[in-house]
């Protein structure tokens, strides 16, 4: 009968405590103002209020192209009355995401949004500029550069002094070089002939492994066709590094044929891992024929929802054995760790970027493995162990042709401020 009534109380407790994670994240999902996000990006400058004047606007223009020349980043000023229902965090990021500032899979992009009459503004930094203008730095830019000379009605003196210093950041980080427009683009048949030698001994050896181990061939036969392959390597090596070929193409016959020989008697292994090199396979040719398909993102963001799906679970079936176990102990634990919520996430600024609450959810969930892990060490009851646990590149334009977005994007990154 308690173990009933439990099944019938603990999912409503775990709903409610979903909502209580992902409310102040709901916000940021609001659709911004059409009219904005739709805006094209023709120019690197956009003063919507007409407050800078044209030789001001001109010279920042020269600055950002000589940037982007330089080094290939890319940075955009916008300059608007205000960002209506939304808060600016939110409108910056959408802004960032529909004009993909940066170049694609380095993501070397800012974005320096100014709302005048709402009184403020937002540094959006691109992943790839993260570790250049950490959102500590972008925050006081905001306060030493902007805020000051906004109170004194300066707007040109303010963004023009944030871009100098956002530049000098940019000049002093680590950054591929930026390609120039007739950079010749490698594609999957200017592989050297010694890499693709190695290729096909590995994918040989991994087929002769799985034959073995299926008892499909006899010794002869994989030997006789291993030779003939290690053979046809060399030869297509030959022009280059051929001495290199001969020497590692057994090696890699010897290591695709034990590894995937051995993952074949483990069937749900082998299945697993197939279809994981499938994956990584498609995704490759995706990206090398569309260029808005990010081989390093399409390998990120589904490790990144497994990573959670296992979290989640692992805190389900934790709180769930605590919950039947001791319920003041899980009322405790759960109160606590929902205010080690709280307190994190306004540490980090939450009331004033949403999205932060989002990002402390896999911090939080691990957290969780942690409070509610401890049910089967301290308890003494149980025999088992508590768990522990853009395009490729943007090309250079001259100070009268178009402006567009290389295929960056933003993680939210930056920071806010008002005057």
């Amino acid at each position: 009968m308690d173990r009933t009534l439990s099944d019938r109380i603990f999912p409503p407790v775990l709903l409610l405590l979903a909502l209580a994670w992902l409310l102040p994240w709901m916000p940021a999902h609001a659709e911004a103002p059409a009219e904005w996000v739709a805006l094209p990006l023709s120019e690197r400058v956009v003063d919507a209020t007409h407050t800078l004047d044209e030789a001001t606007r001109q010279r920042l223009v020269e600055k950002l192209e000589a940037l982007e020349r330089r080094r290939g980043a890319q940075i955009a000023v916008v300059m608007l009355p205000t960002t209506g229902t939304l808060d600016i965090e939110a409108f910056s990021d959408k802004l960032f995401q529909a004009w993909k500032l940066g170049r694609k899979a380095v993501d070397d992009g800012l974005l320096l949004v100014v709302a005048k009459d709402d009184r403020r503004m937002r540094i959006e930094v691109g992943y790839g500029l993260e570790g250049a203008v950490p959102d500590v730095v972008a925050g006081r830019i905001i306060r030493e550069r902007m805020a000051p000379a906004f109170r004194e009605g300066d707007y040109a003196g303010g963004i023009e002094a944030a871009v100098d210093e956002l530049i000098r950041l940019v000049d002093g980080e680590t950054l591929p070089a930026a390609a120039s427009s007739g950079a010749p683009k490698v594609s999957l048949g200017q592989l050297p002939a010694e890499a693709w030698a190695l290729l096909v001994a590995f994918i040989y050896g991994s087929l002769a492994g799985v034959l073995l181990s299926a008892r499909a061939l006899r010794w002869p036969w994989l030997l006789g066709g291993a030779l003939l392959c290690w053979l046809l390597g060399t030869l297509a090596g030959a022009s280059g590094e051929w001495m290199s070929v001969l020497l590692v193409a057994p090696l890699c016959m010897l290591v695709g044929g034990a590894t995937f020989g051995a993952l074949w008697t483990v069937r749900p292994a082998f299945y697993l891992v197939i279809g994981v090199l499938v994956y990584v396979a498609l995704l490759g040719l995706a990206a090398h024929w569309f260029s808005a398909v990010s081989f390093i993102y399409g390998l990120l963001w589904p490790a990144g929802v497994l990573m959670l799906a296992v979290l989640c679970w692992s805190n389900y079936r934790l709180m769930r054995s605590l919950w039947r176990e001791r319920r003041k102990s899980f009322h405790r634990r759960l109160w606590a760790l929902l205010a080690a919520y709280l307190l994190l996430g306004l540490l980090s600024g939450g009331l004033d970027a949403p999205l932060v609450w989002l990002a402390l959810l896999p911090l939080q969930l691990m957290l969780g493995l942690l409070v509610f892990g401890q049910v089967r060490l301290s308890g003494g009851g149980g025999g088992s162990s508590g768990s522990s646990g853009g395009g490729s590149s943007s090309s250079s334009s001259s100070s009268s042709g178009g402006f567009s977005g290389g295929g960056g994007s933003s993680g939210g990154g930056g920071a806010s401020g008002s005057w």
